[in-house]
């Protein structure tokens, strides 16, 4: 369990890096209506909920997200949508392989659905 947490971190660093490198503005471990959110970016308009996985190797395991974990995105979104209404919202995942190194950013993994407020 130790060594999933330690590459868990590994990954949300990277990924971290990688956007700030890439111009966004990062927020990490954020809370939204009690939802963890791994990293938050933003960048003129838009706010990306970044749900980080990290995996060891590549070894054809890809089930990148689950359901339960995708639901709680959602409303995490919906709350984020409601706070900000002028920005465009959307729930990424960015997926990090250490050995050897490739990343994936698969954007806009769902739809949030219409908010009103």
């Amino acid at each position: 369990m130790r060594d999933n947490k330690i590459t868990g971190q590994i990954g949300e660093f990277v990924a971290y890096c990688y956007f700030l490198l890439r111009g966004y503005k990062v927020l990490r471990d954020q809370k939204l209506g009690g939802v963890q959110v791994d990293l938050i970016l933003s960048k003129k308009t838009s706010l990306i909920l970044l749900e980080v996985k990290a995996r060891r190797k590549r070894d054809g395991k890809y089930s990148v997200i689950s359901s339960s974990q995708l639901k709680r995105l959602k409303t995490a979104a919906k709350i984020l949508m409601i706070r900000n209404d002028t920005f465009d919202v959307s729930i990424d995942v960015f997926v990090v392989y250490l050995c050897p190194l490739k990343l994936e950013h698969h954007k806009n993994v769902c739809d949030i659905g219409w908010v009103t407020k």
